[in-house]
């Protein structure tokens, strides 16, 4: 593997470290308070019209990033110096101390950063906070303390690094691959960021610029819908300085690219995409007692809590996410909400109801998570392709908004999530007058009381 400079090796990943809570802002939603309360309509035209520029509130920067750093990894309960040379460089199963030192006021100030891999253990991660707290100890407390958590880096944290972030999978001091993959991801110059990916070409896709390397060559594939900051990355990365780069544009590769790659050339999410646009997620929950939608800023695959169901807007495509632990109702109204969204779409994209999906936990399908950088596939380790889920959401609704028969209602044969508060009201109008004599709107009218002696006896609850 060619680098500028020598750094410690590694041999393999480590396990899942767990979610990490992310900040959200509302952007429509139904009552977030009192469960009594009435569920009210998604308002869809909130979620289209949202600006995410003013969703995150923006950093306070105490300076442009130039102040002096030191920065040391957790090993066997203590902490390592990182080399100066290797600076910008972080390990998925590491946690880091990172001393900030700047000049406020005519004296010297700190800030120290504990960063946490995605795979470092629970150990090294408990470590690298209590050695923060030593260290602010030994500056008399005069430092401030910030937990990092990979692919959530704030904006001060990356302008240390001056654009040259880079994470790599594994441990800084076990051995690296003789082949690497690494995505280059950004929405600015100082956010842009080098992650390591699987080594294959279903890693790749349009939207992004990638670092194929093999000792001391390598190949930057730029996809044709990426960035001039992602383009540019790779010519400024101190790790690359001795490496011999070729610049390939997506659909000009040579034969030696795809053979670098395992499993050789295969066709990848997104291939030969004429458009880049904004993926956007947002979360679904019924935790308070009522159904609410919330975009996720700037979001990451462990945004995906398992106890939730979310909505990745790709805008060819419309993704609702089945979390393992979510509940059957959220499942239910996301897809709906999903459904409408695309329904209702102004953005010039071709609506087509049969492109909004469902997806569950561990069986993603690549056009899934191409949309999330970096995405982690240790995670799911029985995850395989061809296993992969993806079903059409308008086969649900169908489903959703049929009538049913009363012994279909009473031995519960329909789908799951279904408001089974009203059953009655999946009957068909000729059946429900001929049950309860009457049609629905006359039904609605009396005592709730009475409706529910009524169902109780029908067996519809």
């Amino acid at each position: 593997m060619c680098r500028g400079s020598t750094f410690p090796q590694r041999k393999d990943h480590s396990n899942w470290g767990g979610s990490i809570p992310i900040q959200m802002k509302q952007i429509a939603s139904g009552y977030n308070v009192a469960p009594a309360k009435k569920q009210e309509k998604i308002d869809v035209s909130k979620m289209h019209s949202s600006d995410l520029t003013n969703a995150v509130k923006e950093e306070v920067m105490i300076d442009n990033g130039d102040g002096k750093v030191e920065i040391w990894r957790i090993e066997d309960n203590t902490k390592v110096a990182v080399a100066k040379e290797n600076y910008g460089q972080f390990f998925s199963s590491d946690s880091y101390i990172i001393l900030y030192t700047y000049v406020w006021k005519n004296k010297d100030s700190y800030m120290i950063y504990f960063w946490q891999g995605r795979n470092s253990t629970i150990l090294e991660k408990g470590t690298s906070a209590l050695l923060t707290i030593e260290l602010d100890d030994q500056l008399k407390g005069q430092a401030k303390e910030i937990r990092v958590v990979q692919n959530k880096e704030p904006k001060h944290f990356l302008n240390v690094f001056k654009g040259k972030f880079t994470i790599h999978l594994g441990k800084e001091k076990d051995a690296r691959p003789a082949t690497a993959m690494y995505h280059v991801t950004g929405h600015n110059s100082w956010h842009t960021r080098a992650i390591e990916v699987r080594t294959v070409a279903t890693s790749l896709n349009t939207n992004s610029v990638f670092i194929l390397m093999n000792k001391d060559h390598g190949f930057v594939w730029q996809g044709k819908c990426s960035l001039k900051e992602e383009q540019t990355f790779a010519k400024q990365l101190p790790w690359l300085v001795n490496c011999k780069l070729k610049f390939l544009e997506e659909g000009d590769e040579s034969k030696e690219f795809w053979t670098l790659l395992q499993g050789g050339k295969m066709r990848y999410p997104l291939a030969n995409g004429t458009k880049r646009t904004n993926q956007r997620l947002f979360v679904c929950s019924i935790g308070t007692g009522v159904f609410t939608v919330d975009e996720v800023p700037f979001f990451t695959q462990d945004d995906l809590l398992v106890e939730d169901v979310f909505i990745l807007d790709a805008f060819s495509e419309v993704f609702v996410w089945v979390g393992k632990n979510s509940d059957d109702r959220e499942k239910k109204m996301a897809m709906e909400t999903a459904y409408e969204f695309m329904k209702t779409a102004t953005d010039g994209r071709t609506v087509d109801l049969s492109k909004v999906f469902v997806v569950y936990c561990g069986k993603e399908p690549l056009s899934f998570t191409c949309h999330f950088p970096g995405w982690d596939w240790t995670k799911y380790t029985n995850w395989k392709e061809d296993e992969a889920i993806k079903e059409s959401v308008d086969a649900y609704m169908k489903e959703y908004n049929r009538t049913y028969t009363l012994d279909d209602l009473v031995n519960r044969r329909f789908p799951r999530g279904m408001d089974t508060s009203k059953l009655e009201a999946y009957l068909s109008d000729d059946e429900f007058e001929t049950i309860f004599g009457m049609d629905k709107e006359e039904y609605y009218k009396l005592p709730v009381w009475h409706q529910q002696k009524w169902k109780r006896e029908l067996g519809l609850f």
